[in-house]
């Protein structure tokens, strides 16, 4: 199955209990069941904290992921049009958070496929990211399909020094930019956006 989002599909939890680990610790105290949310139920950003925060109390990664800051990455990529489904799978994954998956789970898959062709429908589909650094530097970088043109990021930041981004359009560059951090890269949030222009 191809990933959808970072988090939303298998890079979703790959992100998750992986990319995300080169964030900062958890700070989020936010209520994801309930506070703050309508009779109808949990929205998106408080069912991906409740998968966030649940991931993290099974220590599925080394580091503890900041919820927050991962929560408006993911549901950022997913976009407007895409948010509520993308809220609902990881409402939908939160109870095998503790098995630490590096797929979704079978009962998952149909939302997965729905988040993917509601991607596809409205923009950017198959984003996949990576991540990571010691102590030395932070890095990460995505690619995602968007109208037709495959956009690429590649963000560093040394130990000590401001996040650069080479920002590339079907494998070339197109320019270089100072971004806010090493883990906010995707293609559509990232400084690179200057030069994609993706709607």
């Amino acid at each position: 199955m191809q990933a959808s989002l970072n988090v939303l599909g298998k890079a979703l939890l790959l992100g998750a209990m992986g990319l995300l680990a080169a964030c900062g610790p958890d700070e989020a105290n936010d209520e994801p069941d309930g506070a703050g949310g309508s009779d109808s139920g949990p929205t998106a950003e408080q069912s991906c904290l409740g998968f966030c925060q649940q991931a993290n109390a099974n220590d599925c990664d080394p580091r503890a992921v900041d919820c927050v800051a991962f929560c408006q990455d993911q549901l950022g990529i997913a976009g407007a049009e895409c948010k509520d489904l993308a809220g609902a799978l990881f409402a939908c994954m939160r109870p095998f958070a503790a098995s630490c998956p590096n797929e979704p789970p079978p009962a998952c898959e149909r939302l997965d496929d729905e988040v993917e062709s509601c991607m596809e429908l409205h923009g950017c589909s198959g984003t996949v990211c990576s991540g990571g650094g010691g102590p030395e530097s932070k890095m990460c970088g995505c690619q995602s399909t968007c109208e037709g043109k495959l956009y690429e990021t590649q963000c560093e930041t040394p130990a000590g020094g401001a996040t650069t981004c080479a920002c590339l359009i079907d494998g070339a560059e197109v320019g270089t930019c100072e971004g806010e951090s090493a883990e906010l890269c995707d293609v559509k949030h990232s400084c690179c956006q200057e030069f994609f222009d993706i709607p």
